[in-house]
């Protein structure tokens, strides 16, 4: 069956993927200013039950930046709706923080087409209580980001954004290689701030998950982040998962601990939907 995307949201390109291994298809989602590549230890590693499909999101990695009038997040999630490979049988969703804020929204969106979720810190702000300190707190951040990169300040923008997720001086200790690459991908992480306080999920139609869902947390992450994860938790689809010594950037720095419980939620719900 050929999906019809209304033409507000319909991607212009097709989103870069790399994809491995055989059986059911898996489709990794990567964070705000990485790409397709942060899951290469993910995918050597489950390649051999699951077919992974990771992307790159418009403007990171090998995919064209985005050429429509308005970006969203569903712009995200039908460019990768459209890009995914054909199947009869529903998809797993692996996001990490805005990656698995465009998960969250495609198994929302899409009942029936997807088999289970699996998120890393899903940087869904917009389910914060407005008066909190983490709503404060990170939208001063993301706003701070927006302006420096709206006024061509990519240095600022680039540097307030690792330092955020990373700890201070993060970003000065970065070589000048990534540097200039997360340089190149300040304007769309932007542009993700901006789409994920525009256009929220609110909580009431995140009650529509209805696939097993995980959701895993560091405890060293962010309190916003750590507050969102937690919020999701009162869903009764959803599981949260704390691990120590881990912070938001965990799918990243540690793998070992993060891909684990990835591939046994993987494992579980597949299991859960052959027997259904």
């Amino acid at each position: 069956m050929t999906m019809t995307l209304p033409a507000h949201t319909a991607p212009a390109v097709r989103l870069h993927s790399i994809t491995a291994g055989a059986g059911p298809t898996v489709a990794c989602l990567h964070s705000s200013g990485s790409s397709s590549s942060q899951w290469r230890r993910l995918i050597e590693s489950a390649q051999a039950d699951f077919r992974c499909v990771a992307f790159d999101f418009h403007g990171h990695g090998r995919s064209p930046e985005f050429a429509g009038a308005e970006y969203e997040l569903r712009c995200e999630s039908d460019a990768v709706l459209a890009a995914l490979p054909p199947s009869s049988e529903p998809v797993h969703l692996v996001g990490h923080s805005y990656g698995g804020a465009v998960a969250i929204d495609l198994a929302v969106r899409q009942p029936g087409r997807f088999a289970s979720v699996t998120v890393f810190e899903p940087v869904l702000f917009a389910l914060l209580p407005p008066a909190s300190a983490e709503f404060r707190e990170i939208t001063s951040v993301g706003l701070a980001i927006v302006r420096a990169a709206h006024a061509g300040d990519l240095d600022a923008a680039a540097g307030a954004f690792v330092d955020y997720w990373n700890g201070a001086g993060a970003w000065r200790r970065l070589p000048g290689e990534q540097q200039a690459r997360v340089r190149e991908r300040i304007a769309p992480v932007a542009r993700h701030f901006e789409a994920l306080f525009a256009d929220p999920l609110p909580f009431d139609r995140l009650r529509a998950l209805r696939v097993p869902t995980l959701v895993l947390v560091g405890d060293q992450s962010p309190a916003p982040a750590r507050a969102v994860s937690q919020r999701l938790g009162a869903l009764s689809f959803v599981t949260v998962q704390t691990l120590a010594g881990v912070a938001h950037m965990g799918p990243i720095t540690h793998p070992d601990q993060v891909n684990p419980r990835i591939a046994r939620h993987l494992r579980t719900a597949s299991t859960l939907q052959i027997a259904a």
